[in-house]
């Protein structure tokens, strides 16, 4: 009897495709799906995927035929039974179905959002809340477990970022602070949301919500491996020898950079606290169109033009769906997280003390960059003993 009643629930749920219900289809879909609500609830018969498909069409029908209050009642009732059935998987299946309990719940909270923001009067706080939720669940689902990999970032030698060093932690700055100002797709949509006048309360929440998303850039000269190829043991990269990336981001070779080994402990990802920090790679393309209707996080955060593709860049992207962020997230570092600094070729005696004593006591290897006579446009690292560099007032001349 049970898998008569599933099948009949399941031929429901697909009778209906999302982007068609609309006022004219609204009765039929709350008739086709209501009978089966109950059911549903209670016996948890459903997958994930089609939990999130029968609440989604089922509030979207009560959406259409004018009962807002029903809508956001049958969304909150979905997002409930979503939590349910993931919480009964055991530990295999919990993994198995995370990418999918993670994209179902931000869906889920988006029209939930929209609902709220669409009431009368609209209660753009509770809308506020449930965009920030779907783009937490978003942020997770873009989520890599990706750790003990080195990746590198190139400083001028300005007072914060030594200040970061003498206090161990790494600083994650707005996107809208970078230098192409294209960097983040999201951003110029929404712009364009709002140009056509499209809902223009829910893309200034969703505006002010992405605002608070901070990011730290790092970078490599080999492409990311597939999740297949996934061996830190497997790949030899010397970032630091990248011109380009001294003359951009250091100061044009006056800065340095740091090589880091990011840990497993270091991340969160597990869906705990509301906040969510974790590595996912820029990919490059020659073309985006922001005037389409729909922007996925993937390509709202992490989509560059081609012409960016020789850093190889990964992102660490910070977010707190409780919390709005300062312009800059610190976030403190575990022992062991710097593992070397490279000084650029024309990097002061004074900056070099300045960044040594801010990580004396720390297990870090230097190293002062130079042009290879050999290979004139290419540059070589020198292994230096930091023990040599004291506090001697000939020093500051530099």
């Amino acid at each position: 009897m049970e898998e008569i009643i599933e099948k009949q629930i399941a031929d429901a749920i697909d009778k209906f495709d999302e982007n068609s219900i609309c006022k004219e289809n609204a009765d039929s879909v709350i008739r086709e799906l209501s009978p089966f609500l109950k059911y549903a609830e209670e016996t948890g018969c459903l997958c994930i995927q089609g939990v999130g498909l029968f609440f989604s069409k089922l509030s979207m029908g009560h959406y259409y035929s004018g009962d807002n209050g029903m809508a956001i009642t049958t969304i909150s009732k979905g997002i409930t039974q979503i939590e349910k059935t993931y919480q009964k998987y055991d530990e295999s299946s919990k993994k198995n179905f995370l990418k999918r309990y993670y994209y179902q719940m931000s869906e889920l909270y988006f029209k939930k959002g929209w609902y709220f923001s669409h009431g009368t009067p609209p209660k753009m706080k509770k809308a506020s809340d449930a965009f920030r939720n779907h783009v937490y669940y978003g942020m997770l689902y873009c989520a890599l477990s990706v750790y003990n990999f080195d990746f590198y970032a190139f400083y001028p030698t300005k007072d914060y970022h030594i200040d970061d060093l003498k206090n161990y932690r790494i600083s994650l700055s707005n996107p809208s602070t970078f230098n192409d100002p294209v960097d983040c797709p999201i951003f110029e949509w929404l712009e364009q949301q709002i140009k056509t006048g499209n809902h223009p309360m829910i893309v200034e929440l969703m505006k002010s919500i992405y605002s608070d998303i901070r990011i730290r850039c790092f970078v490599r000269n080999t492409s990311f491996p597939s999740l297949q190829e996934l061996s830190p043991e497997s790949l030899s990269i010397e970032e630091y020898g990248n011109m380009l990336m001294w003359s951009h981001y250091a100061d044009s070779h006056r800065g340095y950079c740091i090589k880091y080994r990011l840990p497993q402990e270091f991340f969160n990802t597990a869906n705990e606290n509301g906040l969510v920090l974790f590595l996912a790679p820029v990919s490059y393309g020659s073309a985006m169109n922001v005037l389409k209707s729909n922007l996925s996080v993937q390509e709202g955060l992490f989509s560059k033009h081609k012409s960016w593709d020789y850093e190889q860049e990964m992102r660490l992207i910070y977010f707190d769906k409780d919390e709005t962020s300062d312009s800059y997230h610190k976030v403190p570092m575990l022992d062991g997280m710097i593992t070397d600094i490279y000084f650029g070729v024309h990097c002061k005696e004074s900056d070099k003390l300045r960044i040594i004593e801010a990580l004396r006591g720390k297990k870090v290897q230097y190293h002062q960059m130079e042009v290879d006579p050999e290979h004139l446009y290419s540059l070589k690292e020198v292994p230096i003993d930091p023990s040599t560099y004291e506090r001697k007032e000939q020093l500051y001349g530099g």
